[in-house]
Protein backbone atom coordinates (compact mmCIF):
# COMPACT_ATOMS: atom_id res chain seq x y z
CA UNK A 1 0.00 0.00 0.00
CA UNK A 2 1.27 3.65 -0.59
CA UNK A 3 2.09 6.37 1.51
CA UNK A 4 -0.85 8.21 3.37
CA UNK A 5 -3.77 8.89 1.88
CA UNK A 6 -3.45 5.29 1.03
CA UNK A 7 -4.83 6.09 -2.77
CA UNK A 8 -2.48 3.02 -4.53
CA UNK A 9 -1.18 -0.07 -4.62
CA UNK A 10 2.61 -0.34 -4.82
CA UNK A 11 3.95 -3.69 -6.55
CA UNK A 12 7.97 -4.08 -6.06
CA UNK A 13 10.65 -5.95 -8.32
CA UNK A 14 12.67 -8.71 -6.79
CA UNK A 15 15.30 -6.23 -5.56
CA UNK A 16 12.46 -4.57 -3.38
CA UNK A 17 12.27 -1.24 -5.85
CA UNK A 18 8.82 -0.26 -6.80
CA UNK A 19 7.90 -0.82 -10.21
CA UNK A 20 4.74 0.02 -11.16
CA UNK A 21 1.18 1.50 -9.02
CA UNK A 22 -2.13 0.74 -9.36
CA UNK A 23 -4.70 3.02 -8.59
CA UNK A 24 -6.76 2.43 -5.13
CA UNK A 25 -10.07 3.57 -6.47
CA UNK A 26 -9.75 1.74 -10.15
CA UNK A 27 -8.82 -1.65 -8.38
CA UNK A 28 -11.62 -1.32 -5.68
CA UNK A 29 -14.55 -1.27 -8.43
CA UNK A 30 -13.27 -4.68 -9.31
CA UNK A 31 -12.68 -6.66 -6.43
CA UNK A 32 -14.74 -7.83 -3.91
CA UNK A 33 -14.91 -5.98 -0.59
CA UNK A 34 -17.18 -6.08 2.47
CA UNK A 35 -17.84 -2.51 2.58
CA UNK A 36 -19.62 -1.67 -0.63
CA UNK A 37 -19.70 2.37 0.13
CA UNK A 38 -16.19 2.23 -1.02
CA UNK A 39 -17.57 1.73 -4.80
CA UNK A 40 -20.05 4.48 -4.38
CA UNK A 41 -19.33 7.87 -5.90
CA UNK A 42 -21.43 11.17 -4.01
CA UNK A 43 -21.78 13.81 -7.22
CA UNK A 44 -20.32 17.56 -6.10
CA UNK A 45 -20.68 19.22 -9.69
CA UNK A 46 -22.16 18.57 -12.76
CA UNK A 47 -20.48 20.69 -15.68
CA UNK A 48 -20.88 20.72 -19.52
CA UNK A 49 -17.67 20.58 -21.81
CA UNK A 50 -19.20 21.37 -25.39
CA UNK A 51 -16.80 23.15 -28.03
CA UNK A 52 -15.86 23.65 -31.37
CA UNK A 53 -14.11 20.59 -31.60
CA UNK A 54 -10.49 21.83 -31.37
CA UNK A 55 -9.92 20.92 -27.85
CA UNK A 56 -11.25 17.30 -25.99
CA UNK A 57 -13.12 17.84 -22.82
CA UNK A 58 -9.43 17.05 -21.02
CA UNK A 59 -8.04 19.89 -22.60
CA UNK A 60 -11.18 22.01 -21.77
CA UNK A 61 -10.85 20.71 -17.87
CA UNK A 62 -7.35 21.49 -17.71
CA UNK A 63 -8.72 25.62 -17.09
CA UNK A 64 -11.48 25.22 -15.48
CA UNK A 65 -12.10 27.29 -12.83
CA UNK A 66 -14.05 25.55 -10.67
CA UNK A 67 -13.04 22.38 -11.16
CA UNK A 68 -9.25 23.47 -9.08
CA UNK A 69 -11.28 25.42 -6.88
CA UNK A 70 -12.83 21.70 -5.91
CA UNK A 71 -9.50 20.08 -6.16
CA UNK A 72 -8.31 22.63 -3.44
CA UNK A 73 -10.95 22.82 -1.02
CA UNK A 74 -11.19 18.96 -1.11
CA UNK A 75 -7.96 18.29 -0.77
CA UNK A 76 -7.72 20.28 2.46
CA UNK A 77 -10.89 19.69 3.93
CA UNK A 78 -11.15 15.95 2.94
CA UNK A 79 -7.72 14.83 2.43
CA UNK A 80 -8.93 11.22 2.81
CA UNK A 81 -11.06 11.54 -0.03
CA UNK A 82 -10.40 12.04 -3.79
CA UNK A 83 -11.80 13.04 -6.44
CA UNK A 84 -13.00 11.44 -9.91
CA UNK A 85 -14.05 12.58 -13.45
CA UNK A 86 -16.85 10.91 -15.20
CA UNK A 87 -16.52 12.00 -18.46
CA UNK A 88 -20.26 11.43 -20.21
CA UNK A 89 -21.44 11.59 -24.25
CA UNK A 90 -24.67 12.31 -24.83
CA UNK A 91 -26.19 10.92 -27.59
CA UNK A 92 -29.20 13.22 -29.74
CA UNK A 93 -32.39 13.45 -27.99
CA UNK A 94 -35.23 11.32 -28.63
CA UNK A 95 -38.47 12.70 -28.75
CA UNK A 96 -41.52 10.90 -26.80
CA UNK A 97 -45.41 11.25 -27.65
CA UNK A 98 -48.12 9.82 -25.70
CA UNK A 99 -51.95 9.31 -26.86
CA UNK A 100 -54.49 10.46 -24.65
CA UNK A 101 -57.88 9.12 -24.56
CA UNK A 102 -59.39 11.09 -21.58
CA UNK A 103 -58.67 14.30 -22.20
CA UNK A 104 -61.49 16.12 -23.76
CA UNK A 105 -59.63 19.94 -23.82
CA UNK A 106 -56.67 19.06 -26.35
CA UNK A 107 -56.11 19.76 -29.72
CA UNK A 108 -57.56 16.83 -32.61
CA UNK A 109 -57.72 16.32 -36.12
CA UNK A 110 -55.25 18.25 -38.65
CA UNK A 111 -53.89 20.56 -35.83
CA UNK A 112 -52.94 17.92 -33.96
CA UNK A 113 -50.99 16.42 -36.72
CA UNK A 114 -49.90 20.17 -37.70
CA UNK A 115 -48.33 19.99 -34.07
CA UNK A 116 -46.98 16.82 -33.67
CA UNK A 117 -44.94 17.71 -37.35
CA UNK A 118 -43.83 21.06 -36.04
CA UNK A 119 -41.99 19.47 -32.77
CA UNK A 120 -40.22 16.90 -35.78
CA UNK A 121 -39.46 19.30 -38.34
CA UNK A 122 -38.03 21.82 -35.70
CA UNK A 123 -35.37 19.62 -33.57
CA UNK A 124 -33.13 21.24 -30.67
CA UNK A 125 -29.25 21.42 -31.36
CA UNK A 126 -26.76 19.71 -30.04
CA UNK A 127 -25.50 22.30 -27.76
CA UNK A 128 -29.39 23.21 -26.35
CA UNK A 129 -29.80 19.07 -25.70
CA UNK A 130 -25.74 19.72 -23.89
CA UNK A 131 -27.24 22.30 -22.40
CA UNK A 132 -30.56 21.20 -20.98
CA UNK A 133 -29.24 17.46 -19.77
CA UNK A 134 -26.60 19.69 -17.34
CA UNK A 135 -29.29 21.48 -16.17
CA UNK A 136 -31.35 18.45 -15.34
CA UNK A 137 -28.53 16.58 -13.90
CA UNK A 138 -27.96 19.88 -11.57
CA UNK A 139 -31.55 19.91 -10.22
CA UNK A 140 -31.53 15.68 -9.73
CA UNK A 141 -28.07 15.44 -7.65
CA UNK A 142 -28.52 19.20 -6.59
CA UNK A 143 -24.32 19.20 -6.31
CA UNK A 144 -22.07 21.26 -3.31
CA UNK A 145 -20.43 23.21 -6.13
CA UNK A 146 -23.12 23.86 -8.09
CA UNK A 147 -25.59 27.20 -8.24
CA UNK A 148 -27.49 27.72 -11.14
CA UNK A 149 -30.55 25.18 -11.88
CA UNK A 150 -30.41 23.80 -8.44
CA UNK A 151 -33.34 25.06 -7.38
CA UNK A 152 -35.19 26.67 -10.18
CA UNK A 153 -34.66 24.19 -12.93
CA UNK A 154 -37.59 24.13 -15.40
CA UNK A 155 -38.80 27.42 -15.22
CA UNK A 156 -40.10 29.47 -18.36
CA UNK A 157 -37.08 32.41 -17.98
CA UNK A 158 -34.69 30.07 -18.41
CA UNK A 159 -33.24 30.69 -21.93
CA UNK A 160 -32.02 27.11 -22.76
CA UNK A 161 -35.81 26.25 -22.68
CA UNK A 162 -37.06 29.08 -24.87
CA UNK A 163 -37.73 26.60 -28.01
CA UNK A 164 -38.93 24.04 -25.63
CA UNK A 165 -41.34 25.78 -24.78
CA UNK A 166 -41.83 27.50 -28.10
CA UNK A 167 -42.77 23.70 -29.62
CA UNK A 168 -44.76 23.01 -26.73
CA UNK A 169 -42.83 20.23 -24.85
CA UNK A 170 -45.10 18.64 -22.60
CA UNK A 171 -41.67 17.48 -20.03
CA UNK A 172 -38.11 16.11 -20.52
CA UNK A 173 -36.12 13.39 -19.40
CA UNK A 174 -32.57 13.37 -18.50
CA UNK A 175 -30.78 9.51 -17.78
CA UNK A 176 -27.02 8.53 -16.85
CA UNK A 177 -26.06 5.63 -16.47
CA UNK A 178 -22.71 4.17 -14.56
CA UNK A 179 -23.13 0.56 -14.76
CA UNK A 180 -20.43 -0.57 -17.15
CA UNK A 181 -17.65 0.85 -14.60
CA UNK A 182 -19.84 -0.90 -11.77
CA UNK A 183 -20.29 2.77 -10.13
CA UNK A 184 -23.10 3.97 -8.38
CA UNK A 185 -23.40 7.60 -8.06
CA UNK A 186 -25.60 9.71 -5.01
CA UNK A 187 -26.08 13.04 -3.50
CA UNK A 188 -28.14 14.05 -0.40
CA UNK A 189 -30.97 14.85 -2.69
CA UNK A 190 -31.36 11.77 -4.25
CA UNK A 191 -32.86 8.44 -2.35
CA UNK A 192 -30.06 6.57 -2.15
CA UNK A 193 -27.08 5.52 -5.07
CA UNK A 194 -27.68 3.97 -8.39
CA UNK A 195 -26.15 3.03 -11.07
CA UNK A 196 -28.63 4.66 -13.24
CA UNK A 197 -30.95 7.40 -12.43
CA UNK A 198 -33.78 9.29 -14.54
CA UNK A 199 -34.48 12.65 -13.97
CA UNK A 200 -38.01 13.41 -15.10
CA UNK A 201 -39.01 17.19 -15.35
CA UNK A 202 -42.53 18.39 -16.35
CA UNK A 203 -42.64 21.78 -17.93
CA UNK A 204 -46.03 23.10 -17.35
CA UNK A 205 -47.62 23.69 -13.78
CA UNK A 206 -49.21 20.76 -13.07
CA UNK A 207 -53.26 22.39 -12.08
CA UNK A 208 -53.12 23.40 -15.55
CA UNK A 209 -51.77 20.89 -17.67
CA UNK A 210 -51.26 17.37 -16.95
CA UNK A 211 -47.93 15.71 -16.16
CA UNK A 212 -46.63 13.89 -19.02
CA UNK A 213 -45.28 11.59 -16.58
CA UNK A 214 -48.47 10.14 -15.50
CA UNK A 215 -50.61 7.21 -15.64
CA UNK A 216 -54.15 6.30 -15.16
CA UNK A 217 -54.92 3.29 -12.26
CA UNK A 218 -57.48 1.03 -12.20
CA UNK A 219 -60.51 3.35 -10.65
CA UNK A 220 -59.73 6.20 -13.43
CA UNK A 221 -57.10 8.32 -11.26
CA UNK A 222 -54.38 10.29 -12.44
CA UNK A 223 -50.52 9.28 -10.56
CA UNK A 224 -47.35 10.27 -11.48
CA UNK A 225 -44.78 7.84 -12.51
CA UNK A 226 -42.21 9.68 -9.95
CA UNK A 227 -44.32 10.03 -7.12
CA UNK A 228 -42.36 7.32 -5.41
CA UNK A 229 -39.15 9.35 -6.13
CA UNK A 230 -35.98 8.74 -8.60
CA UNK A 231 -36.13 5.41 -10.43
CA UNK A 232 -32.35 3.63 -9.77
Amino acid sequence: MGPYPHRELIGFNAQGEPERSFPATILVQWTSVSDDTVRDFEVVYVGQAFGDGTRSALDRLRSHSTLQQILAELSASKPDDEVMLFLFKYQPAQFLASIDGITKSGISGEADTEHFLNVMDNSLSEKQEIAIAEAGLIRYFAPEYNEKYKSSFPDEQHKILEDCYKLDFSGLVVEINTEDIRAPLWSPSTKGKGLHHIASFDLHDLAIRRSFFSLVDKNGKYALMNDSGPVF
